[in-house]
């Protein structure tokens, strides 16, 4: 049985090997859990050692997979419709690229501020979650007020393997594949992307987080990996952070920074809470040529460190 047939469903069996459909939505560029206030929720899962929930004074709760390491989500309880996390804020430059998408994926959920935004502002629109954990897809749940819907299903299983299977076809992909220390191949290579470029619309648009640690050989792997599979590549700096989002295309479209500051500043003022994508584009466009060195990757050569 594909994915594609059975919406919702878990997987089949269970799969080896694989670390997709882990990351989050928007935290992994505000900082460690010292001092992020009172756990409210710890356990463990086959694939995370811990699941922690953590919420200070002020009612900004936090998902971690390990103490004083990068949050995975960030929410404001008080205000939940925000984003917080400055990554899942520019990721959404993407819906000034397709201004109305009807079909989206998220490749990990994490506690699931990012597709709660987007079934808020793209209400019609159909939203895959592939999430590896399902102790994951548990905490968002019960402490971050993620709910599936007829339109917005998870999908529990490994990302890469949900890509490589699902039948569909999507407007944005969404790809969150970065760790602390090192991101999983199987998220990383050519033949990955290969897969996610097969998955795209006409006129779709692949739109991931990318942790640039150092700005290193690593990163300019990433950057010839996708260049050597997609049309078209633009790369926005996430502030405050050692994040890039990409945002790839599989045919070449001809969009300048310019032409991408007058897309998004079309669509910022219809989002709810109201976002300034031109701004971050302004502030943030990286030129892909500036990126020099790194090697295209493959798979079969295992995780990837910095």
């Amino acid at each position: 049985m594909s994915w594609g047939e059975n919406p919702g469903s878990k997987l089949p069996g269970r799969w080896e090997g694989g670390d997709g459909g882990r990351g989050g939505d928007g935290g992994g560029d505000v900082g460690s859990a010292r001092g992020q206030g009172r756990v409210i929720f710890e356990g463990k899962s086959e694939f995370n050692d811990r699941i922690i929930v953590r919420e200070d004074e002020k009612g900004i709760r936090r998902l971690l997979f390990a103490e004083n390491a990068p949050a995975q989500t960030v929410m404001d309880m008080r205000e939940p419709e925000r984003l917080v996390g400055a990554y899942s804020r520019v990721i959404m430059v993407s819906l000034g690229v397709v201004e109305r998408p009807r079909r989206m994926l998220v490749v990990g959920l994490g506690g699931g501020a990012m597709p709660m935004f987007l079934r808020r502002n793209c209400p019609e629109a159909e939203i895959d979650i592939a999430e590896l954990d399902p102790g994951v897809v548990e905490a968002a749940k019960g402490y971050f007020g993620f709910k599936e819907d007829e339109r917005m299903k998870v999908f529990v299983g490994d990302g890469r393997k949900f890509i490589e299977t699902v039948e569909k076809k999507y407007d944005i992909i969404y790809l969150d594949a970065f760790g602390a220390d090192s991101m999983p191949r199987a998220l990383a290579t050519k033949e990955f992307m290969e897969a996610v470029k097969g998955r795209l619309s006409e006129g779709g648009v692949v739109a991931s987080n990318v942790w640039a640690s150092g700005s290193g050989k690593l990163y300019a792997s990433m950057v010839r990996t996708y260049e050597a599979v997609f049309g078209e590549l633009h790369i926005i700096r996430v502030p405050l952070s050692e994040s890039r989002i990409h945002l790839a295309f599989a045919k070449g479209v001809g969009l300048s920074k310019a032409g991408l500051m007058e897309r998004v500043g079309g669509v910022e003022g219809r989002l709810r809470p109201r976002l300034a994508l031109r701004f971050l584009v302004e502030s943030g466009y990286v030129e892909v040529g500036r990126v020099k060195g790194g090697e295209v990757l493959r798979d079969g050569e295992g995780e990837i460190g910095k």
